[in-house]
C-alpha cells in the first residue's frame, strides 16, 4: 500500500525526472483532432507509468483545496463507477483536456498507432477484461459487456502539424525510454503497477479512504449500481473525500488555498 508518507519520500526524486519526461514527450508530433465527438477518446483514464501519475499528483498539489476537493471526487467517482457505466477522465471538461501540457504519453500519442498495432491492443485488452469479468463474477456481480468492452483500438482523425511521422517502432522505442524512468523511484513503480493496476483514480481514491475501505467500497458501489440502479452508497463514501488526505505539504497547501482564488492556467 502507498501512503502519503511513501510520496513525501519519493517526490523530490521524481521531480528531477519530469523535465526528462517532458523532453520526450516534444519527439512525438503536435497533432491536432477533427473528431466531431471531442472527448470520446477520453471515456476513462489513460494508461501511465509512475512518473507520469506522480507528475499529475504534483499538480494536484498546487491547487487551492476547493479545487483539489472537487477533483479528487471526480477520481473516486471514476474509480467507484469504472466497472458499472461508461464515464470519463477526471481531467475532461466540456470536451476537452483541461490539464493539455500535463498529458501522458497514451494521451498524445492516441491516433498516432497503426490501425494493425491498434486492433492487436484491444484484442489483448479484451481478453484481459474477459479476466476481469469471471472474477467479478464469482462474487456475484455481472459486468456489462457494453463498458469492459469498450474500446477505442484506433483514430482516423487525428493529423499531424509536421511533416515528421514515427512508426509503430519509434513510438513503442519512445514509450520504453519513458517507462525506463521509474526505474529511478525506487519502489513506487512496482507498488503503482502492481498493488493499483497503474490506476491513479484507484491511488487517489486508497489515499483519501485506505486501501482497505477503497476495495470494498468498489465492490459494494458496483453491485449497488447494476443490481439497483442506485446510488446511495456512492453518495456516502464520496461525502469522506477530504483534501488534507492528499497534502505533501499541510503548511504549503493551506498558504496556496488563502492566498488563491482561481487554480493555475494549466488546470
Amino acid at each position: 500500500m502507498i501512503s502519503i508518507q511513501d510520496l513525501r519520500e519519493t517526490m523530490p526524486n521524481a521531480e528531477r525526472l519530469f523535465p526528462r519526461v517532458r523532453s520526450l514527450y516534444l519527439r512525438l508530433p503536435e497533432t491536432r483532432c477533427s473528431c466531431d465527438q471531442p472527448g470520446v477518446c477520453c471515456t476513462f483514464l489513460p494508461e501511465m507509468t509512475a512518473v507520469e501519475a506522480l507528475q499529475w499528483f504534483q499538480l494536484m498539489q498546487h491547487m487551492p483545496d476547493r479545487i483539489l476537493l472537487s477533483t479528487l471526487k471526480r477520481f473516486m467517482e471514476s474509480y467507484f463507477t469504472s466497472l458499472a457505466r461508461l464515464s470519463h477522465c477526471p481531467f475532461l471538461a466540456d470536451g476537452v483536456c483541461s490539464i493539455y501540457e500535463h498529458r501522458p504519453f497514451a494521451c498524445r500519442a492516441f491516433g498516432l498507432w497503426s490501425r494493425e498495432l491498434g486492433r492487436k491492443r484491444t484484442q489483448q485488452s479484451r481478453e484481459e477484461k474477459d479476466t476481469l469479468r469471471g472474477t467479478w463474477k464469482q462474487y456475484g456481480v455481472e459486468l456489462p459487456a457494453h463498458v469492459v468492452e469498450f474500446e477505442h483500438d484506433h483514430c482516423d482523425r487525428v493529423t499531424v502539424e509536421s511533416d515528421e511521422r514515427l512508426n509503430d517502432s519509434d513510438l513503442l522505442y519512445l514509450f520504453r525510454e519513458i517507462y525506463d524512468l521509474d526505474q529511478e523511484i525506487g519502489g513506487f513503480r512496482e507498488q503503482f503497477e502492481k498493488g493499483y493496476h497503474s490506476d491513479f483514480s484507484f491511488l487517489v481514491t486508497g489515499l483519501a479512504l485506505g486501501m482497505k475501505k477503497a476495495l470494498l467500497d468498489k465492490l459494494a458501489v458496483t453491485k449497488e449500481l447494476l443490481q439497483e440502479g442506485v446510488e446511495v452508497r456512492l453518495r456516502r463514501v464520496m461525502e469522506l473525500a477530504s483534501p488534507e488526505k492528499l497534502h505533501l505539504d499541510v503548511r504549503a497547501s493551506a498558504e496556496c488555498d488563502s492566498t488563491s482564488e482561481n487554480p493555475p492556467e494549466s488546470v
